[in-house]
């Protein structure tokens, strides 16, 4: 079993000794992903084998980055959020057929990547989508870095 270390709670730190962490399970964070049912209505099976896929990839990515238990399980769920929203806009734009609702998604949403102009394979368009994701989170995380070298600090968790 994969275990995360935990920065432990102000009030077992007298009780432990110092520097000593906690671990948190990784499957603890992934069950969040792996039994929400609604992230992946209305999808064929294999685009909800995508999201979940990229689900759990962008969760192990996230733990190997950051040793904050509250932080990692925010950042999974802003993602699983996020997933919703694009399982619900490809399930309009691909399966329904239902431009004008998965536009008005899109700008409710403020998805960032670029939209469809015409009627796509649901596949080829989670496709797109995921990889558009993960390339947009490769930039920030890049970016993150550059600004933090330029204030000198490291990594988060990181001593």
């Amino acid at each position: 079993m994969i275990r995360l270390p935990v920065q432990p709670d102000a009030r077992h730190e007298r009780n432990e000794m110092k520097g000593a962490r906690k671990t948190m399970p990784l499957p603890t964070l992934l069950r969040e992903i792996l039994h929400q049912d609604h992230g992946t209505r209305n999808l064929d099976d294999a685009e909800a084998r995508m999201l979940i896929e990229w689900l759990v990839d962008q969760t192990e990515q996230h733990c190997a980055r950051d040793d904050n238990e509250n932080r990692v399980g925010d950042a999974v769920r802003r993602r699983c959020r996020q997933a919703r929203g694009i399982a619900r806009f490809v399930a309009l734009w691909c399966h329904d057929r239902a431009y004008a609702s998965a536009l008005q998604l899109a700008a409710t949403e403020r998805f960032a990547w670029p939209l469809p102009s015409e009627p796509m394979d649901a596949c080829d368009l989670m496709s797109e989508i995921l990889a558009w994701e993960a390339r947009a989170e490769e930039r920030a995380i890049i970016t993150s870095r550059d600004r933090q070298g330029a204030r000198g600090e490291g990594a988060p968790g990181a001593p």
